[in-house]
């Protein structure tokens, strides 16, 4: 059935620190993005993301007026801003933290890049809020020591700025450093992520050269199979679905130890004691989406542990061509009834006492509901197949005898 499901995880196999580099997991996804390993961590830390962000959505600093006459007022504006950026920053690091351990930097979005850049655009305008308050205040201190200068004596500049309270200028001048010390780290990490990406894209492209080169080798063998068993110059069967038949035969009976010298088929504990049917269902819906057999084989080359499967099957093909044949001779024969339907209808694996047959039968060997019965022939074609394909398992049985 469709492997779609079975994509890689997305997160590095550690979490990326110092913007050093980590390999992806190359484990199967369990939910959503992530395989059981790195699923739980990553889902708290998104959600510990996501409440951060909820108190930091509901700060305006853009809403903030500078254009104010009362210090009493700038404090309290300059108070707020300094807030925005404690929840911003907090925004920022919790969102980092999640990106680092949750997503290799090829996987990430650009919903992913749209919230460091919501974040900087918040920072930078409380920044600039900020400085103009910071300006504000001074001017109206100064012109309210004027006013108050004892004895009427003019105060210079100099001695203006001396009477300003100096604990508040060096809270002030101490946050906007802060927040300028933190577009710089901000600036560094959006410079090493970058690069870290180029790291990213190269060991990518060496995966795809080697994948390229997978399939270059794996893709002639299979055609080399069709064109061997007499289907090349077939016109009722498509090339395409008998491939991927041929590749999903293989790896559904190697499941099954098929090809293992000490197979034993399994029968039933009932009375009959006949041999278990392997139900099975070759592909989905899905596969009309590729336009291949070169594009569907990429589908499992992309991830290692199904590449695995790939050079394992194209391996068996040519081991065990005599006694693949005759099951993919099954399978062309109900293509011929029923076309495609029957790569991803519930089908049969049936034991015939010498090998496997591959069979429109499902479970107790009824036919396979009123879907398939849409695409069946008339009752004396498919009676004439029946027949031929056991005549088939006659000659078999005798050439292995070797009458």
């Amino acid at each position: 059935m469709c492997d779609e499901k079975d994509i890689q995880c997305c997160a590095p196999i550690n979490p990326i620190t110092d913007y050093s580099y980590s390999a992806r997991c190359e484990n199967k996804i369990y939910k959503g993005y992530h395989c059981q390993v790195h699923f739980d961590k990553a889902n708290e830390l998104y959600k510990t993301y996501k409440d951060i962000c909820k108190v930091a959505y509901q700060f305006h600093p853009e809403q903030v007026m500078t254009n104010v006459n009362n210090l009493e007022t700038i404090r309290e504006n300059i108070k707020y801003l300094f807030k925005c950026h404690v929840w911003y920053e907090k925004a920022y690091e919790s969102r980092s933290e999640h990106k680092n351990y949750a997503f290799t930097p090829e996987k990430s979005d650009e919903g992913h890049n749209y919230q460091f850049e919501w974040i900087q655009g918040k920072i930078d305008i409380s920044n600039e809020k900020l400085k103009l308050l910071y300006e504000k205040a001074n001017q109206l201190k100064i012109k309210e020591t004027k006013r108050v200068s004892k004895k009427g004596k003019v105060i210079n500049k100099n001695e203006i700025k001396q009477e300003i309270d100096k604990s508040e200028n060096e809270e002030i001048e101490t946050i906007i450093n802060k927040m300028n010390d933190f577009k710089k780290k901000q600036q560094e990490d959006e410079k090493e992520t970058k690069k870290l990406m180029e790291k990213y894209m190269a060991e990518n492209m060496k995966v795809r050269i080697k994948r390229l080169k997978t399939r270059n080798v794996v893709v002639p063998l299979f055609d080399e199979f069709i064109f061997k068993s007499g289907y090349d110059d077939e016109t009722e069967i498509t090339k395409f679905h008998l491939r991927v038949a041929l590749f999903e035969i293989v790896r559904r009976l190697y499941d099954h130890n098929y090809f293992d010298d000490s197979f034993v088929p399994v029968r039933s504990e009932c009375k009959c004691c006949r041999f278990v049917p392997l139900q099975t269902q070759l592909a989905c819906d899905c596969i009309v989406r590729y336009e291949d057999f070169d594009q569907y084989v990429d589908k499992f080359l992309r991830y290692t542990h199904q590449a695995e499967v790939v050079k394992l099957v194209s391996t068996l093909i040519v081991k065990y061509y005599d006694k693949i044949l005759p099951i993919l001779n099954d399978f062309a024969k109900l293509y011929k009834i029923y076309g495609i339907q029957i790569l991803h209808s519930k089908t049969s694996f049936v034991y015939n006492g010498e090998r496997f047959t591959f069979s429109d039968e499902y479970e107790t060997h009824e036919k396979n509901s009123k879907y398939l019965s849409l695409f069946r022939l008339n009752k004396k074609k498919r009676l004439e197949i029946h027949n031929e394909r056991e005549f088939d398992s006659e000659i078999l049985r005798e050439i292995e005898r070797g009458e």
